[in-house]
């Protein structure tokens, strides 16, 4: 088995600058979509490309120490692409945003603190049970809709390699997204049918109202007639 608590050359430095590079360019084809109010609440109207920018930017800016709620952007962005494309890109988001956590907690694992922890039996046995199947761990982990960091740091603290522990995240974040795309979609539809339901029984009720009156007014003036 491979020992997986191997000394690696890890630069936050390169991170650091291919960070900043794509930010850049998710801001630009952001700013370049010429953003505008939307009336929707807690959405903003922008060109596809421009939206598809803002849900990858913001989804990879969703890490743990930067706990961003990211299940409300899928409603929005849902309407402008498939939930294929939608699950695809933002399971590619989280997995920068994993990395973030990979190279931040790098280092933080680094530290005397964290060097005594490791020295600890719970640590020991803890990766003794991760390192049966690390990548099935975290890939079932990112799948899971409950909060369970412990794995993903477990990962980090270990030294597994940055490629699998960003593939992990992918294939257990794209089918998780997948469903939430879908079931977005699904809530707009049936959101859109239960406002159209609303919207027609209120003009019934005005009709019949009117009608109402109408038959009433007709009533009182034939009485007075007669």
């Amino acid at each position: 088995m491979q020992k997986l608590d191997a000394p690696r050359k890890i630069s936050g430095r390169k991170w650091l600058l291919f960070a900043i590079c794509f930010v850049s360019v998710m801001v630009i084809l952001i700013l370049a979509a010429k953003p505008s109010v939307s009336l929707r609440p807690f959405s903003l109207s922008i060109k596809p490309f421009g939206a598809l920018a803002a849900f990858v930017l913001y989804l990879s800016m969703a890490f743990t120490l930067c706990p961003l709620p990211i299940y409300l952007v899928f409603p929005w962005i849902i309407q402008y692409f498939n939930p294929y494309t939608v699950a695809f890109l933002g399971a590619i988001a989280t997995s920068i945003a994993n990395l973030h956590d990979y190279h931040i907690f790098h280092r933080i694992y680094q530290l005397k603190g964290a060097v005594k922890l490791k020295e600890k039996d719970f640590y020991k046995e803890s990766v003794k049970w991760f390192e049966k199947a690390p990548f099935i761990a975290q890939a079932v982990v990112n799948f899971s809709p409950l909060p369970i960091d412990v794995v993903r740091l477990l990962a980090i603290s270990v030294g597994y390699p940055r490629w699998k522990f960003a593939l992990a995240t992918f294939v257990g974040r794209f089918p998780r997204y997948l469903i939430i795309a879908w079931g977005s979609g699904l809530l707009l539809k049936w959101l859109d049918n239960v406002m159209l339901a609303v919207f027609a029984i209120l003009v019934i009720a005005f009709l019949l109202m009117g009608l109402g009156v109408l038959v009433k007014k007709l009533y009182r003036k034939k009485t007075k007639t007669s």
